[in-house]
Parts: structure tokens; sequence; C-alpha cells
């Protein structure tokens, strides 16, 4: 995602929690945003503000060093804080993102694990792995509070909260509304965990009446769709991210096929993390075709293959 497409999303999710619209007019208010003083009210015991905010809010350009001395969090306490991923977090393998060994944007397995980066070496993974693993050893993890809130400052010519831009179209649906939260959680989950694209989640938000791909665009009476969509999204990513797993540790971590088959299904990509949601399962049936060609050759039990999740 580039910098505008983030800056846009980040911006998207503060006007949903306003409960008003993003307009053109918006965008200008990153200028004065940008200006605020640090936020210091979330409490995450055993880390300094930089970390904290770092924690919750991700960084743009690059992963911060973490603080002498501070305790790392790990990847499950980031997630269930509700936090973006920058890297710094320690996953079940008790290792932090490593721009060599792993993808370009920091993104973990369904076992919260760092995912790999396309064409690396095992044994170069493997080492890297046991140096961090040997670096991070002794640390205890902090513990993470996820009562915290953020508030929202009073910004000099913003309306306050609950109120509308001037001229912005308003949604009348509570801001404590479970189907509306679960949707905005739903869109953290694929751009935090799994390191979807925005510029994809937004295709299916226009699809669903969303003019510019932004959530406040979107009509109370569309969330159940939208919401069921992005946890069939979860679902099918990680069942393409498995069966990829399963035919990379049988065909010595080979990348290529998988860049392959998006060619030969014509996805307009060879990026995992841009595949629109309606192509996904289709992927996935075809790396787990490949996964038991491999299972058959190496007389493995054949792996059952998984229902669509956007089917039911």
């Amino acid at each position: 995602m580039g910098l505008l497409e983030q800056v846009n999303y980040r911006l998207s999710l503060i006007c949903a929690a306003l409960n008003i619209a993003l307009t053109d007019d918006t965008v200008g208010v990153v200028e004065t945003v940008n200006k605020l003083p640090p936020i210091e009210t979330v409490v995450i015991p055993g880390m300094a503000p930089a970390a904290v905010t770092a924690a919750v809010l991700g960084t743009v350009a690059g992963v911060p060093a973490a603080p002498a001395g501070a305790p790392r969090v790990t990847v499950k306490q980031a997630l269930d804080a509700g936090a973006k991923l920058t890297g710094q977090e320690i996953d079940e393998q008790g290792c932090y993102w490593a721009k060599d060994i792993n993808t370009s944007v920091p993104a973990v397995t369904q076992k919260n694990i760092w995912k790999r980066g396309k064409g690396v070496d095992n044994t170069l993974y493997d080492n890297r792995v046991a140096a961090i693993k040997s670096e991070v050893a002794g640390a205890a993890p902090a513990a993470v509070t996820t009562t915290a809130t953020l508030p929202v400052p009073a910004v000099a010519g913003l309306p306050l909260p609950g109120l509308p831009l001037p001229g912005a179209a308003v949604h009348q649906s509570s801001l404590e509304d479970p189907i509306r939260k679960e949707v905005i959680a739903g869109m953290g989950v694929l751009t935090n965990k799994y390191g979807i694209d925005f510029s994809v989640i937004s295709i299916l938000l226009m699809e669903h009446g969303a003019k510019n791909g932004t959530f406040p665009e979107l009509q109370d009476a569309v969330y159940p769709e939208v919401n069921k969509k992005l946890n069939a999204w979860a679902i099918a990513f990680d069942l393409v991210d498995d069966a990829d797993e399963s035919v990379r540790g049988m065909n010595n971590n080979d990348p290529t096929y998988l860049m392959t088959l998006m060619t030969q299904l014509k996805l307009g990509t060879q990026d995992l993390s841009t595949v629109q949601y309606r192509d996904l399962y289709r992927l996935y049936q075809n790396v787990h075709a490949y996964q038991n060609q491999l299972e058959a050759h190496f007389k493995k039990p054949l792996t059952p293959v998984q229902p669509d999740p956007f089917a039911s």
C-alpha cells in the first residue's frame, strides 16, 4: 500500500469512529492531525510511549528499533489488543520480523509466525531464525492491556466527535452497533494480521456502494454482507497460505510455482496480498491440486479439499 493510501485508510478509520463520511475536503485534515501532540493515554505496562505508539498505530516508513531494555510484545498480544503489527513483536517461534528472511510487509501465518519471504533459502532462514531466537532469549514479553482507549482530541476547525464535517453525509447507525464494529475489526484483521493491501479491500467496499472505497460511505443495510465476505476472505487466505506452506515444504521452498499459477489464472498480480477476494478460493483449488500431486508423488496421505467459505 502506498503512503497516500495508508494515510487515507487510517483517516477512513478515524472518520468511521466519529461516524462521519470521508470527503475530498477531509483529506486536508491530515496535516492538522499530524501536528497534534503524541497520544500518551494508552496503558501498556513496561513499554515507553514511543513503543506504545508503534504498537498501536503502526508505522509508515520501516520498523522502528525497540527502545533499549524495553520488553517486547508478542504477536498474539498485539493482535488481541487490536494493534497493527510493526515487526518488533515476538512470534510463536520467539522471533521478531526480519527484512532479509520475511515478507516485505510484516505479516504472520495462521499460527502467528512471521511469514517467510519468497525465495528465501532454507539455510539462510534457519540460521537467521536461530540467531534472532538467541538474541531475544530471556526477554519477557510485556503485558498488553486490552481495555485501553485512544481519546479523540479536540482540533481547531474540526467538529466534536459525532458531529459531521460541513457538507458531509452522515450515517445514523449507532457507534456501538455490533455489526458495524465487526466490519471495522474485520478490515483491521485483514490489513494488520494478513498484510492485505487496503486498495483491494476498497474494491469490496465499492462493490457494496462505497463510491470511493471508504468505510463511512457504506450504508447500514450492507454491513452484514460485507462482514460475511471479510470473514470468508480471512478463511480463504488461510486456506491458500496453509496449502502453499505444505507445497513449499515438499518442493524445496520454491515460490515460483505460485507465481506461475497466478499468471495462468490471470489474476493480474503475483502478490498474494493483492489478490481480489473473489479469486482467492479459485487460487486455493489450484494450489491444493498441486499439493495433492506432490503428496501422491511422495506417497503421503492426500489432504482433502476444503469448502468454499464464500459459498456458505
